[in-house]
C-alpha cells in the first residue's frame, strides 16, 4: 500500500525526503493520498479540516488503548503514539488477552508496520521513474481496491457498503465544483444523510 503512496507522491512532484518524512510523521494512508492528489496545493485550512476528519478515528483508537495500557506511563504512550495505525490497533486489541505484555506487543507491531511503510514509500518513489504509465495506473488502483475490500467485508451490514458506493459516485461529481474540499465535504454530507435516515426511521410508529 505504501509503495503506491511513494509512486503517487513522486508523480505529484514531492521530493524523496518529503515523501519519506511524510510517512514517518503522518503514517496514515488516506491523508497521505489526499496530500498527494492535491499536490500540496490544498491550503492550510483545507489540510487542517481534512486531517481532523480523516484522522478522527485515531482519537477513538488511542482512547481504547489508553484503557488497555493502564500500567504504562503517559510519557511512554505519548512517545509511542506515532506507531498507532488501524493495523497496530487491531492487532493490539485482538491479542490483548493472549500476550504477556500487550504494550510491548503493540510496540513490536507498530515498529514493524512503520518501518515497512517508510521503506516501501522510498522504494515506490525511486521506482516511479522506471515504470510505464500503464503500470502506474494499475498501482494507483491499489488503495481504492484495498478500502473497497474492507468495506465489502462488512457485508451483510449494508450501510458501509452503500456508503462506499455513494462515496465513489459522489466524490468525482463534487470534485468538479469543490476541488480539494470534496474529500471532507462528501463524507460529512453522506454521514448527515445516514443520520437523518436513522432519525426518520426511529420516529416511525
Amino acid at each position: 500500500m505504501f509503495f503506491s503512496i511513494g509512486v503517487l507522491l513522486a508523480s505529484a512532484g514531492f521530493s524523496f525526503f518529503e515523501s519519506v518524512m511524510m510517512t514517518v510523521l503522518v503514517h496514515a494512508a488516506p491523508l497521505q493520498v489526499f496530500i498527494g492528489q492535491s499536490g500540496g496545493d490544498a491550503g492550510l485550512w483545507a489540510l487542517v479540516a481534512v486531517t481532523l476528519l480523516v484522522n478522527f478515528r485515531f482519537m477513538i483508537m488511542s482512547s481504547v488503548l489508553c484503557e488497555q495500557f493502564k500500567s504504562v506511563s503517559l510519557m511512554k504512550m505519548i512517545l509511542s503514539v506515532q506507531l498507532l495505525s488501524v493495523s497496530t490497533f487491531t492487532l493490539a486489541s485482538a491479542r490483548k488477552d493472549k500476550v504477556l505484555d500487550s504494550y510491548r506487543y503493540y510496540l513490536g507491531c507498530g515498529i514493524s508496520s512503520l518501518s515497512v511503510a517508510v521503506i516501501f514509500t522510498g522504494v515506490g518513489y525511486v521506482m516511479r521513474t522506471d515504470l510505464n504509465p500503464m503500470i502506474i495506473s494499475v498501482i494507483s488502483m491499489i488503495l481504492p481496491i484495498h478500502f473497497t475490500a474492507l468495506a465489502a467485508m462488512s457485508w451483510p451490514k449494508w450501510r458501509p457498503v452503500l456508503a462506499t458506493i455513494a462515496g465513489f459516485v459522489a466524490t468525482p461529481l463534487a470534485g468538479a465544483g469543490l476541488g480539494a474540499y470534496q474529500v471532507f465535504v462528501v463524507p460529512l454530507v453522506l454521514g448527515a444523510l445516514f443520520l437523518a435516515m436513522d432519525k426518520l426511521k426511529s420516529n416511525r410508529p
